[in-house]
């Protein structure tokens, strides 16, 4: 012990023997300490434990900076026997870590603190918000998510309280803003951070810690109706798309590739623990066992979340599997059930439809026109021309967007008449419904039709039908309505609109082509002073067209 206390004393001179001869001195005081405790007839062994103790806290409590954190974790290395409780220690390693968050040291120094903190103390929940409120404002998210880690699992595994849903909300403001600055690169300015190595390290290691809370049931803490976790689903299936290079975070991405396969399989239920019978089991459900929070103590997902995970396992994973794994907890497992609601039929029929996955958008669109029970998914093996035509009229009437636009990609994925489906729908019978003036009828197109994803769709649908004089006359009727209300054509349209112009030159063997060639680039001259009225400039991926048609035009 003496060595300990000349080593202390010698804090804040120079050179300070701290960093070099501390380690070893409390390595042989600790080992000391242990075989007198060993000894049970010894009666001084709680009091040499405790003074050892109050040697390492006076001397901490009389230094700043990395002096002071340096001599606590010694003292957290030393190991105090069981039971003792001296409440300096939580005080002093609050202090430190206090200083700690609100200096600019270095990143992981909170996290050590706050480790030897945790090995000699049990800080509430409350006595660490301060300091993680700092830590998040400053973008240093791994170290403050580390608190927050064993924060809740000390909520679940030992009931205590967890983190306040001030604290989690300031996370998931932070996280977003951070995301959002990484995604968008924005320049430099005044008050703002900008997007770094350093930062996407912080955010990729936050959401790696967030995602194994939530990928082992420890995730959400609060009821779907009040803040439910859908941000974190995004943010975790999103991650890929963010385009950064760095080798430390390699461990971090790996375990958030992870964490949605192996949450899917384990989605919280909310069914009743005093429910279970006690000959269907052999304990009470525990909430410190996964399979009891999965199954009884966590809150059950929200929809909005549920729509999240069937986006993810169809458009991230191409896993129709998971997808049904998805519907089939929430229209079964959950309690309360939840019916798949019209986002929900949208999103299956959106992907279903690039997927061509027949029986899935069947399915989606029997769930989109109807409000099904959980036990009675009527949904037909098969599905007439005139049944199909029908939702399309309902989705008009609803002026449901993504359901109408759905269907017409639908028709032309499944249902649209051509030489290899002579007996499916007519284009035309499709076009007539959303644009009576097509065929000369005064009644008023319904207002989403005007939309310019319905009026992009509505394009492709006549284009694919293999008719150059109704793709004309639905991109005359585009034109018109854009120049009537002063609205700018949709890139997207004028792209189908070339393309189909190159396709239907390429199949003509006649003189006329370069005549049609030239009327296609005078179309293409008008959008180009169309979009300048606009101030808009070509996509990129029209240019390709553009200089086929330019070549057909000069042989």
């Amino acid at each position: 012990m003496h060595a300990v206390d000349a080593c202390l004393k010698s804090a804040g001179s120079a050179p300070s023997p701290l960093h070099t001869h501390l380690p070893a001195a409390t390595q042989e005081l600790k080992t000391e300490l242990l075989r007198i405790y060993a000894d049970e007839e010894s009666p001084v062994h709680n009091k040499l434990w405790s003074n050892a103790a109050s040697l390492y806290l006076d001397m901490a409590e009389a230094t700043r900076g990395d002096e002071a954190r340096w001599i606590f974790a010694n003292l957290a290395v030393l190991a105090l026997p069981p039971g003792h409780d001296d409440p300096r220690i939580l005080a002093t390693g609050l202090r430190i870590l206090s200083e700690c968050c609100e200096n600019d040291t270095r990143p992981g120094e909170a996290r050590k603190v706050f480790a030897s903190l945790v090995r000699m103390s049990k800080p509430d929940a409350k006595d660490t918000a301060r300091a993680i409120r700092h830590l998040v404002l400053k973008n240093r998210l791994s170290d403050a998510l580390y608190m927050i880690d064993w924060h809740i699992r000390q909520h679940w595994n030992h009931g205590a309280a967890p983190p306040s849903r001030g604290i989690m909300h300031t996370v998931m403001i932070q996280m977003k803003t951070v995301e959002q600055v990484l995604r968008l690169r924005p320049p430099p300015k005044p008050g703002r951070f900008v997007a770094t190595p350093e930062l996407y390290a912080e955010y990729t290691m936050a959401l790696s810690i967030l995602g194994n809370l939530l990928s082992e049931n420890y995730l959400p803490l609060v009821p779907a109706h009040k803040e439910d976790i859908t941000w974190l689903v995004k943010h975790l299936t999103h991650f890929y798309t963010l385009d950064y290079d760095v080798p430390s975070t390699s461990d971090a991405q790996a375990s958030i590739y992870r964490t949605m396969p192996q949450f899917l399989h384990r989605l919280p239920c909310g069914r009743d623990p005093r429910s279970v019978s006690t000959t269907s089991r052999t304990s009470v459900p525990q909430p410190s066992c996964q399979a009891d929070r999965a199954e009884f103590f966590l809150p059950v997902l929200s929809e909005r979340t549920y729509n999240v995970l069937v986006q993810y396992a169809l458009r991230h994973e191409e896993q129709p599997q998971w997808c049904r794994l998805v519907l089939e907890h929430m229209m079964h497992e959950r309690n309360p059930p939840i019916v798949p609601d019209d986002v929900t039929a949208n999103i299956l029929l959106q992907q279903a439809n690039k997927r061509h996955m027949h029986d899935l958008a069947l399915l989606a669109l029997e769930w989109g026109a109807s409000s099904l029970s959980p036990d009675e998914p009527s949904v037909p093996a098969k599905m007439s021309s005139q049944r199909l035509l029908a939702h399309l009229d309902d989705a008009l009437r609803e002026e449901n967007l993504f359901r109408v636009e759905g269907l017409i990609y639908h028709f032309v994925q499944s249902w649209l008449q051509c030489h290899e489906r002579p007996e499916g729908v007519p284009a035309v019978q499709v076009l007539w419904r959303l644009y009576p003036q097509l065929r000369q009828r005064q009644t008023p197109s319904a207002r989403i039709a005007w939309d310019p994803r319905i009026l992009t769709a509505s394009l492709y649908l006549a284009a694919r039908s293999n008719s150059r004089g109704l793709t004309l006359h639905m991109w005359r009727l585009i034109k018109d309505h854009c120049e009537t209300t002063q609205q700018k054509i949709a890139p997207e349209s004028a792209t189908v609109l070339m393309k189909k112009q190159v396709q239907s030159n390429e199949k003509r063997q006649d003189e006329r082509v370069q005549q049609l060639c030239r009327i296609a680039l005078q179309e293409y001259a008008w959008l180009m002073e169309h979009w300048s009225k606009h101030a808009h400039h070509p996509p990129a991926h029209m240019k390709l067209p553009i200089v086929d048609l330019w070549m057909m035009s000069m042989h």
